[in-house]
């Protein structure tokens, strides 16, 4: 009786999508409030709304010269009056629904049970399950948008393909290259690959339609336009490439191309197991050509990814070249990091509830939900902890940052500490020397390894050669540095603001530094040369 309800409630694909979109909001907004969009400070740096004076500042060549359509296109929406706090909540919640939709659609494809599949992209989403993290961390909610945005349009690219809109799917492909160059060439790639081998005939009907035609067109248009506003927008690098520094950054800064993480056998396995059950899954007409696209990723994928750690880290340290490494070929072994969770549960409540012959189903629905933080206790612990101190410890400090938004500091730049160097852009919308969390720009853009290096030994007081956080791709802790700084006098700091165009500090109010403090905050304090 209770079974037929449900049935009955959840047939209608529309209310199950109207259901995940009411859902992912609520859950877009709590996350909004306590996660910072990277792209919204880039894009802010890139339209000028911060304005730097030094156009050959290294943190703001990094951003005027890094391609993303993404970027560009909230510059535009800022630029038109488009609050930011929305883009930040507008951000999180398409990449999240799109991860939702992808989820269902997969899902709903194996099951052919609209509650479960609503049910499993809710949870899946929610508590973030995925089968790991490889050299590149799996994004499901994350400050790094074009990443975790990215990752979001393969799921659903890929739920596409399970209910065979193979034209759809594609077009998005070929769309998501002007989001995310690596990711979009490489689906796009499996996905012709795929269509050619598996399933030629799709080619003369994709053709053969107008609407994807003209999809196809603006997509391409798109990622014309967008690169070459890129091209036009670029800044000459006026620095010479160090070659010696740049080994040096790879060897002890970088993290993502480095000896740092070694092969993760448990996400192979749980791969492993993945192929399994789509080997079994082979049977089913309709999702034949999903399985032979999805294998096809995974094998390739699982081949670069092991010749890579391979080749790096044990026989050949010098086998492979530069450009391949900027790729960071472990992302594309991670594309199915969420998908793998949503076939396996799929799968397994396909086989539960036919041998239940379709009793009981609500049981089996409860009892998928509770097994997973059941057995992982700790992860979900861990979770509602860190919900709680950032519910509880809100940014901003809005007198603190008006007081600095509103303070003319005559075209020069901010020092600021780890984690204050995003609001100092986001709220009080003033330049800074360098955001030191993260170099990760050096890789795509070498010839700004010399004078991050120069700002890493003379402002932070670390040997670059020899860096405390070794591999972190950045200095993480204010701790790193925080003796340097509290042991600098005041003509010491005035010698540096004089070189380095500085204007004003922004650093974790209890330390003991030898300069007047102008405001005082919550957690920080302002200090104006």
């Amino acid at each position: 009786m209770l079974n037929n309800l449900f049935e009955k409630v959840f047939q209608n694909k529309n209310f199950c999508y109207l259901s995940l979109i009411i859902f992912f909001a609520l859950l877009s907004f709590f996350y909004s409030n306590i996660i910072d969009q990277r792209a919204i400070t880039d894009s802010l740096i890139i339209s000028d709304k911060i304005y730097y004076e030094d156009k050959f500042n290294p943190f703001y060549l990094s951003q005027k010269n890094g391609y993303s359509a993404l970027i560009f296109s909230l510059k535009f929406l800022i630029e038109f009056g488009i609050s930011t706090k929305f883009l930040n909540f507008a951000i999180l919640f398409f990449s999240l629904l799109f991860n939702a939709f992808g989820i269902y659609l997969i899902s709903k494809s194996i099951c052919k049970n609209n509650f479960f599949s609503l049910i499993t992209s809710v949870i899946i989403l929610t508590f973030q399950i995925n089968f790991g993290d490889l050299d590149y961390p799996t994004m499901v909610i994350s400050e790094h948008t074009n990443s975790m945005l990215s990752s979001a349009i393969v799921v659903f690219i890929f739920g596409l393909i399970s209910n065979q809109k193979i034209s759809t799917a594609l077009i998005i492909s070929i769309f998501l290259i002007s989001f995310h160059v690596l990711i979009g060439l490489w689906l796009t790639s499996i996905l012709i690959f795929s269509i050619i081998f598996f399933q030629n005939e799709k080619i003369y009907s994709f053709f053969n339609s107008k609407k994807d035609i003209i999809f196809l067109t603006i997509a391409l248009i798109f990622l014309f336009l967008s690169f070459f506003y890129f091209q036009q927008s670029k800044i000459l690098n006026p620095y010479t490439y160090d070659q010696k520094s740049f080994d040096v950054y790879m060897e002890m800064w970088e993290l993502h191309r480095s000896n740092f993480f070694k092969i993760n056998y448990n996400y192979i396995i749980l791969t492993f197991f993945l192929v399994i059950i789509l080997y079994f899954m082979r049977n089913e007409k309709k999702l034949v050509f999903f399985i032979n696209t999805l294998f096809l990723s995974i094998f390739l994928s699982f081949i670069i990814y092991i010749t890579y750690k391979l080749t790096i880290y044990q026989f050949l340290p010098n086998f492979l070249t530069d450009i391949f490494l900027k790729v960071i070929p472990s992302r594309f072994f991670l594309l199915h990091s969420v998908i793998g969770p949503a076939i396996i549960l799929s799968a397994f409540f396909y086989v539960i509830n036919k041998f239940l012959h379709n009793n009981n189903i609500i049981l089996l629905i409860l009892l998928l939900i509770v097994s997973h933080p059941v057995l992982f206790y700790e992860k979900y612990l861990n979770k509602v902890t860190s919900f709680h101190s950032s519910w509880n410890n809100p940014e901003p400090d809005n007198n603190f940052w008006n007081n600095i938004k509103n303070d003319n500091l005559k075209g020069k730049l901010i020092l600021t500490s780890v984690n204050s160097c995003k609001k100092t852009i986001l709220i009080a919308r003033k330049p800074i020397l360098i955001c030191v969390e993260s170099l990760d720009m050096i890789p795509y853009q070498p010839k700004l390894v010399a004078p991050i290096k120069e700002i890493i030994e003379e402002v932070y007081d670390i040997n670059f050669d020899n860096p405390v956080e070794k591999n972190h791709g950045g200095l993480w802790y204010d701790v790193s540095y925080k003796e340097q700084f509290e042991n600098r006098n005041v003509n010491e700091w005035h010698l540096l603001s004089k070189k380095y165009n500085l204007g004003a500090l922004i650093l974790p109010k209890n330390w003991n530094i030898n300069l007047d403090k102008t405001f005082v905050g919550a957690k920080y304090a302002y200090y104006k040369f």
